[in-house]
């Protein structure tokens, strides 16, 4: 388990920037799409980004072999073999000592202790916000206008609040959503800004933003401590505010006149001196308003089916090669295992490690006469891997006669890295598992 818990950290250590860049690209080609698909597009990165380490390289030893017998296959009654170590291809292999893989794996997991106990405490402060605030007397027209605007945006239950502890309006609350404001903002409020405040909020509740955002956060606890990581949820901040706007425009006056009184709200909240609120969501929850402004003002030119499917599918070919690699190229971490008492024998490592070290692989071949007689079954075999990475012994454990000249055959030719013990290359041994089966 700590091997894998290092395993999965070192991954999305340079996974994370990886998965980031292709959606940057990505969120470039579909742009004119309009800012749903972008969003979209953002929230499966931060997903991938926390999933795809936890994936690469451990496809279950049933489906690997599934996946290779169907690659393998060349049509019904033809034989294929496969070669059962690890599944995947891995970039290499780090190799610790015990002490050393639970001192890396106890400072990781502090680290995501820390994140987790600060998120608990900014829900806490969050809600405790949120049971101070008391809820507001509206007159007749505002009063009106709010219920209006719940009834567009088909929210029912949305209680609305003020609170001398807040700078800028937001939303919080699952079960019962809570727009709160700043004490005192509504009065004198022009009808223009007031509108922008409360569809804007009530956008958020629609799409239950709060919920979604705190999913994302213990989602993202794993790899909170990752820059870009931290970066990308950013973006996904960014385009939801992106959506809300959208959403609020097209409820009210229509894009520009909502940019216009976006700007005249945002100058009167400038230099507000109340603490934020972190994990509640508001208008101005993200730092992008000249951005959000501009993509309001601008004119909107709408893209035909054919144009819009060739970028939804230049974007999908961007996003599987990008994962298909992620998970495919790996980094293992295994302890390192002492030689057997009594010395002059080589220490015994995993198949899944040795699989990282490989460099070149023969696959063995099918002998035509056990297929014909339709023999199938699989050859274990037990090999000792020389400093220079060479197969300097194999025999086999068990497993058919007619398979067993196929396999040795091929696996002498294997090629690994010398594999490194306290910084020295030692001669190592391991478990090899061909398997031949005919297909049905």
């Amino acid at each position: 388990m700590s091997a894998w818990v290092l395993t999965y950290a070192l991954n999305a250590a340079w996974q994370a920037p990886v998965i980031f860049a292709a959606a940057w690209v990505a969120a470039q080609i579909l742009r004119r799409t309009g800012p749903i698909v972008v969003h979209r597009l953002w929230v499966g990165a931060m997903v991938a980004q926390v999933v795809l380490p936890a994936c690469s390289g451990s496809l279950p030893a049933s489906l690997h072999e599934l996946l290779e017998s169907w690659l393998a296959s060349g049509g019904a009654g033809s034989g294929h073999v496969t070669v059962v170590m690890s599944p995947g291809i891995a970039m290499g292999g780090l190799h610790l000592s015990q002490g050393g893989l639970t001192a890396a794996v106890t400072a990781y997991a502090l680290a995501v202790l820390f994140f987790a106990a600060r998120l608990a405490w900014g829900l806490r402060s969050t809600f405790g916000v949120g049971r101070r605030a008391a809820e507001m007397q509206l007159d007749e027209a505002t009063e009106l206008r709010w219920r209006e605007l719940t009834w567009d945006f088909g929210v029912r239950r949305v209680l609305l609040a003020e609170s001398p502890e807040i700078g800028s309006p937001l939303t919080m609350g699952l079960r019962r959503p809570l727009v709160l404001v700043p004490q005192g903002m509504l009065e004198g409020l022009p009808d223009e800004e007031r509108d922008v405040l409360f569809a804007h909020e009530l956008a958020h509740v629609a799409r239950k933003d709060f919920g979604w955002n705190l999913l994302a956060e213990v989602l993202m606890l794993p790899l909170a401590m990752h820059p870009v990581v931290r970066f990308t949820r950013g973006q996904v901040a960014a385009t939801r505010e992106l959506v809300c706007d959208q959403m609020a425009a097209a409820v009210l006056a229509g894009p520009q006149a909502y940019a216009r009184s976006l700007l005249r709200l945002a100058s009167r909240l400038a230099g507000g001196g109340a603490a934020p609120v972190v994990h509640a969501i508001g208008i101005f929850d993200a730092n992008r308003l000249e951005e959000r402004v501009m993509r309001l003002m601008q004119k909107r030119v709408g893209l035909n089916g054919v144009r819009r499917a060739v970028l939804l599918a230049a974007a999908g070919v961007l996003a599987v090669g990008t994962c298909a690699a992620a998970m495919t190229l790996h980094v293992n971490v295994a302890a390192q295992e002492a030689p057997a008492a009594g010395g002059g024998h080589e220490p015994e490592v995993a198949a899944h490690v040795m699989a990282g070290q490989i460099v070149s692989k023969v696959t063995p071949a099918y002998p035509v006469e056990a297929k014909e007689h339709k023999i199938q079954g699989a050859v274990v075999m037990h090999a000792v891997i020389d400093t220079d990475g060479s197969v300097k012994e194999l025999y086999v454990v068990s497993g058919p006669k007619e398979l067993r000249l196929s396999a040795l055959a091929a696996v002498k030719q294997w090629i690994y890295k010398p594999y490194l013990l306290n910084g020295n290359p030692t001669a190592v041994t391991t478990e090899i598992t061909v398997n031949y089966s005919l297909a049905n």
